[in-house]
């Protein structure tokens, strides 16, 4: 069909006509684009354009394959810029990994709710390890006291920082955190995911927010205190650091040891170098916590005693004697039962002191437990009111995993 120009009756404009150019206005800038073929030479990919597929000349600068700014509604972004993004993937690697986080009081079926985790996230084709926070499961032998978890209860699933020394070494929380640190580049390297389980406060305290770096341990100090009567030491503490005094149980023994150690060797008190420490909260982590009443804690506590004079915890510390250091000395169940193969207590009298000093222990867990109710993030669970499924289930769904 004939287009309008080609018509003589046809009175109106051509189409075709080329119109008039609108001159540059002196000084100002003028915009053209290049080709889809100069793209190259440019280094620029085409994903990386305009709507046409072309980006525009830098005129100010050309030959040296930097786009010019493009104009954007009412402002300009500069192509450059927009260009030197790195693509989704590597904004995704920079997005901190996921770490679930799982507390609670000492019996409170942790390690078998981390196991259940491990499974369901590898039903989602995410594999998962799992890294213990435990003071004592660290120690070679000291198997039964640790509730330390055997192959069949392991379920297959990789555990990390058990076993790790022998019961005659000593195991700062600065040598866990650096192995914990270790762990999780390795479990992220695999396309794993790292699991922490605790345990022990100190360890979860140092995971998630760092650890405050005080003097280095003065072996001969630290034995000089020791020699001090429990009542010497915590009127000492009172008296340096009341801050402390009012954090640490009378018969915290090490703690107390390591804050009048701090003091005597900087002349200030521990809690006024915490003040100090700031550190940002570790990215990633998700707290998970579980909420256990007093009653039913305390009635898992006695079980668990019974359960493990049955497996044989006695034999094991007699096994254990000669070997065990000083930190290892004072793990609960092992420092009663020393007490009783002293001579000092009764089988009967040194069973009954792990119960009460087990469940004393559980009660300072938990004081700190409502601590970290405030953290952001952090989900809390009632083991005694629902399912183990469904708070595994609960905590995966908490964890809002991106891959």
């Amino acid at each position: 069909m004939p287009g309008r120009a080609a018509d003589p009756t046809n009175a109106g404009p051509s189409r075709r006509c080329p119109r008039p150019r609108k001159q540059p206005t002196p000084g100002k800038r003028r915009w053209r684009r290049t080709s889809s073929c100069a793209l190259g030479s440019l280094g620029v990919s085409p994903q990386h354009t305009g709507d046409s597929g072309r980006p525009p000349i830098n005129r100010h600068n050309p030959g040296t394959g930097t786009p010019a700014p493009k104009r954007t509604g009412f402002r300009y972004r500069y192509a450059a810029r927009r260009h030197a993004r790195p693509p989704l993937a590597g904004i995704r690697s920079r997005v901190p990994e996921t770490i679930p986080v799982i507390v609670g009081p000492t019996a409170g079926g942790k390690t078998t709710l981390a196991v259940r985790i491990a499974r369901l996230l590898a039903e989602q084709n995410r594999p998962a390890e799992i890294i213990s926070a435990d003071s004592v499961q660290i120690f070679r032998g000291m198997d039964i006291g640790s509730a330390k978890p055997d192959e069949h209860e392991r379920g297959g699933i990789p555990h990390h920082l058990i076993d790790v020394v022998e019961p005659e070494d000593r195991f700062t929380v600065h040598d866990w955190l650096a192995a914990a640190e270790r762990a999780v580049a390795e479990i992220h390297g695999r396309g794993a995911v790292p699991i922490v389980v605790g345990g022990t406060n100190l360890y979860i305290k140092a995971f998630l927010d760092g650890l405050f770096e005080g003097p280095e341990p003065d072996e001969a100090l630290r034995e000089q205190l020791r020699a001090l009567t429990q009542a010497e030491r915590r009127a000492e503490l009172e008296r340096v650091d009341p801050t402390a005094a009012e954090r640490i149980h009378p018969n915290d023994e090490r703690r107390t040891v390591r804050a009048l150690e701090v003091y005597r060797q900087t002349g200030v008190p521990m809690s006024e170098h915490q003040k100090q420490w700031d550190r940002q909260p570790r990215p990633g982590a998700v707290l998970l916590g579980l909420d256990w009443p007093t009653e039913a804690i305390n009635r898992r506590i006695n079980l668990r005693v019974k359960q493990m004079m049955e497996a044989g915890l006695l034999d094991e510390v007699r096994r254990l004697c000669p070997r065990l250091g000083p930190q290892a000395r004072e793990a609960l169940g092992y420092k009663q039962l020393l007490r009783h193969l002293a001579g000092d207590w009764t089988l009967e009298e040194a069973v009954e002191q792990i119960k009460i000093e087990t469940r004393r222990f559980a009660k300072n867990q938990r004081t700190w437990l409502r601590r970290l109710r405030t953290t952001p993030g952090s989900r809390w669970f009632c083991p005694h009111q629902e399912q183990p499924e469904k708070i595994a289930r609960g905590m995966v769904d908490a964890c809002r995993f991106s891959r």
